[in-house]
């Protein structure tokens, strides 16, 4: 027993790559938890009706340091409409009678700053009972499933196409059929393709199987088309067949693509709406921008809650494309090293 235990402790210590995993890439996680999750310093903008609203409220929501907005200084056809149109301001309020009436897009981080400062600055300026009513543009009343419903498709789907794309990669190379193949005719780049189109005929199979589940059993709700969620989910699955081929370049075996998970994947959820990237401090919400993920959230997101049409969605779904075109020529070009002949 001591002698297996002493074994698998130089093994570990031979492997470098699993001691660093396993040892570094927790706190690396955790970390950026911290920094993603931790409190924000977010200040949030609120467009107010200077004219109707008390000015010690206003006073009070400045003191609880809000951005305010005077609304005569801005053009609009009605508040929910501003909201949709100028998605830098979290709340409007304005009054109807004796009642304040409350507008946000959608129950985010966001709003919720707006909502936490209001209702501190009303308790600080009286302790009178204003009559409150709130309204929300997007998905009011929605539970937590179907206001995050396209968060879970954009990642799940990808976090599974990935998985099994890398691994069965990993496992042709590593059993020498890989080697065998570039060994033929058959050029670098119509290997890959091969591979990208075979696993992703089966990725377009899941994508036709859970959207179709997920909007017609689960009843999550869509304002848009589906064509456009299958079109954005088909594109967002190829991707990651391909980000799967790159790891499984790398990796040794399939423990070490494994090993690859939580640093390569397992990140992108907290940048594919899960958190607004305006409330995440030092500029991190800025590495959304490099992730896949978060371009095939977005687009979904746009279509299943604002109704977006292919105009709302195209430049998403063309960043997802050139993720993968470049994937496919990095993939391409690392096939080289295996090909011996």
């Amino acid at each position: 027993m001591k002698g297996i235990a002493i074994r698998v402790m130089r093994q570990m210590r031979g492997d470098k790559r699993t001691l660093a995993l396993i040892l570094f890439a927790p706190i690396l996680l955790f970390t950026l938890i911290y920094f993603l999750l931790g409190d924000s310093s977010y200040v949030p903008t609120i467009a107010v009706d200077e004219r109707a609203i008390p000015a010690q409220v206003i006073s009070a929501l400045e003191d609880q340091g809000a951005n305010v907005i005077d609304l005569g200084t801005l053009t609009y056809d009605n508040e929910e409409q501003l909201l949709i149109d100028d998605k830098s301001i979290d709340m409007v309020i304005v009054r109807s009678g004796t009642a304040i009436d409350t507008y946000i897009l959608e129950g985010t981080v966001k709003s919720a700053q707006a909502v936490k400062a209001l209702q501190a600055a009303i308790q600080s300026v009286s302790q009178q009972m204003f009559t409150m009513e709130s309204h929300v543009v997007y998905n009011e009343g929605a539970s937590s499933f179907e206001s995050m419903g396209f968060v879970y498709l954009s990642f799940l789907t990808f976090f599974f196409v990935f998985v099994i794309s890398g691994m069965t990669l990993v496992r042709e190379r590593t059993g020498g059929t890989l080697e065998r193949l570039l060994m033929t005719p058959v050029k670098r780049w119509q290997v890959m393709c091969g591979y990208t189109m075979g696993y992703g005929f089966f990725a377009a199979i899941q994508t036709v199987l859970v959207v179709v589940y997920v909007l017609y059993v689960l009843a999550l709700p869509c304002a848009g088309s589906v064509g456009l969620i299958f079109l954005v989910m088909l594109v967002n699955a190829m991707v990651a067949v391909l980000f799967g081929a790159m790891a499984s370049i790398v990796a040794a075996s399939e423990m070490q693509l494994a090993q690859m998970i939580p640093v390569l994947v397992v990140p992108q959820v907290f940048f594919c709406g899960l958190i607004p990237l305006e409330t995440i401090p030092f500029g991190l919400g800025n590495i959304a921008y490099i992730t896949p993920v978060y371009y095939a959230a977005e687009a979904i997101r746009r279509v299943m809650v604002e109704g977006a049409d292919f105009s709302g969605v195209w430049l998403h779904t063309l960043a997802l494309a050139v993720f993968g075109f470049v994937l496919l020529t990095v993939n391409t070009l690392a096939l080289k090293k295996f090909r011996t002949l």
